[in-house]
């Protein structure tokens, strides 16, 4: 693959210095296409064309992957979004066939674990993935429907998106040996009842939330206790469970933990 015009090796580099909500990304998050796309600018689909929503928080890359598809012409793009919650209003809004999620964005996976839980069955395709098979499984576990790495190029990532809608995937031979090696893993996390029953009622609380993507800081504001207590409670059901990760006492007990807490919106997360 050639490399790609939005997304450069400093892409990852220049987040932390680009996602301050007093830089105005706020007020631009469900801002409409750029014009000049025919049905796209206005949303509509009147050619049949796969309709997406491009998520990011560098406004030069999601304006000019908006530019780079519409005159591509295979894809319609009925809106950028700046941030998650804008993301999901805005997907709610135009009804997109295929949100397209920059990986870089801060709780990206998060993003994509909410919008495969409300959205459904809206897909998500990751971009600017990085090469690691870690990342790529990660955005598999997320619930990413497929993704293209940081120097995939505009006809990779339609690519991409048409093998979604034929409920199709790929990736190269490292990261399936990966993934096999993961489901592997999985398949020997079995739910365990007693060890769930023994978890407190704040403990199946945060599990739930853990279950939904949510960090430790972002449960710690929704449950308005300290980050802290958060963590405190996070190490004792992990013990409890006799898990080490965070992800495997989810599995563990997901049922469960789900009828426990009631589900809320992804405008709980703070993700501006």
């Amino acid at each position: 693959m050639t490399a790609s015009t939005f997304v450069g090796p400093e892409h990852q580099a220049s987040r932390s210095t680009m996602n301050d909500p007093s830089d105005g990304l706020g007020d631009r998050a469900a801002r409409p296409p750029i014009s000049g796309g025919g049905s796209a600018a206005t949303g509509t689909n009147s050619h049949g064309t796969t309709r997406v929503l491009i998520a990011s928080a560098v406004r030069l890359y999601a304006d000019g992957l908006s530019v780079a598809l519409r005159n591509d012409g295979r894809l319609n793009v009925v809106g950028t979004a700046s941030h998650v919650s804008a993301a999901f209003a805005l997907a709610r809004e135009q009804r997109p066939d295929v949100i397209l999620l920059d990986a870089g964005m801060p709780d990206a996976l998060a993003a994509a674990r909410i919008i495969r839980r409300e959205l459904a069955p809206l897909a998500v395709v990751a971009f600017a993935v990085s090469d690691g098979a870690k990342d790529a499984i990660a955005c598999v576990e997320a619930g990413v429907a497929e993704y293209v790495a940081r120097d995939a190029t505009v006809d990779d990532l339609v690519t991409a998106v048409d093998r979604v809608r034929r409920g199709e995937a790929q990736c190269n031979p490292s990261v399936t040996g990966a993934m096999f090696r993961r489901l592997a893993e999985l398949a020997d996390i079995r739910p365990n009842p007693h060890r769930a029953a023994t978890l407190t009622g704040r403990e199946s609380e945060i599990l739930a939330l853990i279950d939904r993507g949510f960090t430790n800081k972002e449960i710690a504001s929704r449950l308005r206790v300290s980050v802290a207590t958060v963590k405190n409670h996070v190490h004792n059901l992990l013990e409890k469970l006799q898990v080490r990760r965070r992800a495997e006492a989810a599995a563990q007990v997901r049922h469960g933990a789900r009828r426990n807490t009631p589900r809320g919106t992804p405008r709980d997360l703070d993700l501006a």
